[in-house]
């Protein structure tokens, strides 16, 4: 199984949650090396985004307005694609908020209540924590190739860019231009947008550090172009790949457990 980091998805996505956003290998291109076939890179992608597990703290500075933010800290687990348990440990307020995701189904569970919410329906639109991230970009998971097709547009800099358009009307954001670093196999930044080429949101991915064999852009940003002055930073601190995570972990009985 395979773990793609969302926010590409979503992003890239999450957030996805994060997650599965931006994986890559090290190993990069000669610098006369270039794919001439949209889909052949935006597959090089699709790979370098995988990972088998991941474990890692996430910090997300939410940036309502000029001097109106606050921070939120979570410890991530995830395995496959599919799977994915987020717990909160900061601020006080907030410590024991819990998150899980099971295929296209998330679950949310707050300290004071003695079950699970699946949170559905018009709810996942809305922002987590108010954040610029929405719970239907934590749901997103899968190749962006089974989602859409994609054709090159003009090169930017040293950027390759693609413009992918949804196969279908179930897809969140209809088209996404992606920015990409065809040596590092890393999107530098998305930008998603309606059906008519409307932007909604933009991220972009810096800070990028490496992991063994491995590149990984540590600081993801996330605008929502429909609020005025807000932001989200993610920043992922400490991340463990292929690291062994106890099955029940992705369960509503781990979900719902007593704080510790």
């Amino acid at each position: 199984m395979k773990i793609r980091m969302g926010l590409i998805g979503a992003t890239s996505t999450l957030l996805i949650f994060c997650i599965g956003l931006i994986f890559s290998s090290i190993k990069p291109l000669s610098c006369s090396e270039r794919t001439d076939s949209a889909e052949a890179l935006l597959a090089e992608v699709d790979r370098n985004l995988t990972s088998e597990t991941l474990k890692y703290h996430l910090v997300m500075e939410i940036i309502y307005s000029p001097g109106d933010q606050r921070t939120v800290e979570a410890d991530v687990w995830a395995v496959g694609r599919d799977s994915v348990y987020l717990e909160y440990t900061a601020p006080a307020r907030e410590r024991g908020t819990r998150y899980l995701k099971i295929g296209k189904s998330l679950w949310i569970h707050q300290p004071k209540l003695s079950r699970s919410v699946l949170i559905q329906g018009h709810m996942l639109r809305q922002g987590v924590f108010g954040s610029d991230f929405s719970y239907e970009d934590m749901l997103e998971s899968g190749h962006l190739l089974d989602d859409y097709t994609a054709e090159f547009l003009p090169d930017e800099e040293t950027l390759r860019v693609l413009k992918l358009t949804a196969k279908n009307d179930e897809v969140t954001y209809q088209q996404r231009i992606l920015w990409i670093d065809e040596e590092l196999k890393i999107p530098r930044r998305s930008e998603l947008r309606t059906r008519y080429g409307k932007p909604l949101k933009t991220v972009e991915l810096d800070e990028i550090r490496a992991f063994g064999e491995r590149l990984y852009p540590t600081r993801i940003v996330m605008k929502d172009l429909l609020k005025q002055k807000s932001s989200t930073v993610m920043r992922i601190v400490d991340p463990i790949f292929d690291v062994r995570i106890d099955p029940q972990t992705f369960t509503r009985r781990h979900l719902e457990r007593p704080l510790d």
